[in-house]
């Protein structure tokens, strides 16, 4: 009797954990639609990424859970893993995907082709900090990683063709 009734209340236990994961994931797949959606009113992006407006609006106020068709068509027009807007885990952008499987590989990325001149000297040292660099999955943190680089190289070096070189990478890193 005993047993049946501790086997009860595990279940019970396993239960409510398992509706508290679920209540928070969903809390959470709304704030990374809500992040992937942006700044843009969400009847054009919903126009443009092709999930209707009513149920993008439904996954945001939490009416509603996104169906894998509607993060797929998400992920697809954003840029943004399934993985990660699903569940806030693994490498958000599909970008940075060829630098983890590169890395997997054991391969670091390699800098941009096109490297001037003056930075060919540093080309290794480049490439070991884009490999740093690639790792991280915040781009606010890689950013402030970039600026915090490029602040104490200042005093030491000329850093035109470095700036110009990293505003690349940014811009490629947002493409």
């Amino acid at each position: 009797m005993n047993k049946q009734k501790d086997s009860k209340e595990k279940q019970q236990k396993e239960s409510a954990s398992d509706s508290t994961f679920f209540s928070d994931y969903e809390k959470k797949v709304n704030q990374r639609i809500k992040e992937a959606i942006g700044d843009e009113p969400v009847k054009a992006f919903s126009r443009r990424c092709g999930v209707p407006d009513t149920s993008l609006r439904d996954y945001i106020s939490g009416k509603k859970k996104p169906g894998l068709d509607a993060i797929t068509a998400i992920s697809s027009f954003t840029g943004i893993t399934v993985d990660w807007l699903a569940t806030g885990r693994g490498i958000k952008y599909t970008r940075d995907l060829k630098y983890a499987e590169e890395r997997l590989r054991g391969a670091p990325p390699a800098v941009l082709p096109e490297l001037p001149e003056e930075l060919e000297p540093y080309r290794k040292r480049l490439d070991a900090l884009l490999t740093y660099l690639s790792m991280i999955d915040d781009d606010e943190e890689r950013s402030q990683i970039i600026d915090s680089f490029v602040l104490r190289a200042q005093d030491k070096v000329d850093l035109d063709p470095l700036k110009d070189y990293f505003t690349k990478m940014k811009a490629n890193n947002t493409k």
